[in-house]
């Protein structure tokens, strides 16, 4: 989805824009904001909940650069942008499915709303 200009929603979908604006890789920019979301976690929420979100940030960070060189030039449906759309959200939503069918931790699932309640509504 990248190539034809289209992003997605979260943090992909940041490191997107800011690629398309400032020419920053994708990975660096996942990374930073997956950092401050995991130290803030880590704070709050405790090293035995953020142990897996730790591991996926760090194997996405190291993966995203090995595919974006395997795919350099690679433009597979440049001119239709509209399918380009629907195949990368069928991706997108077939690895959401995939995770919470294999994962048992659901917590997973909420940490972004579990750090603001924690920050905003219980100081």
């Amino acid at each position: 989805m990248l190539p034809n200009d289209i992003t997605t929603g979260g943090v992909p979908g940041i490191a997107s824009i800011v690629y398309w604006a400032t020419g920053v890789n994708v990975q660096y920019t996942y990374f930073a904001i997956n950092g401050a979301l995991l130290v803030a976690s880590l704070i709050i929420l405790g090293w035995k909940f953020s142990v897996k979100t730790v591991f996926a940030v760090f194997t996405m960070t190291t993966i995203l650069p090995i595919i974006q060189g395997a795919t350099a030039g690679l433009h597979l449906l440049h001119d239709q942008p509209f399918m380009a759309c629907v195949i990368g959200a069928s991706f997108c939503g077939g690895g959401i499915e995939w995770h919470f069918r294999l994962t048992e931790a659901p917590e997973e699932r909420i940490l972004l709303p579990l750090l603001l309640i924690n920050i905003v509504i219980l100081p």
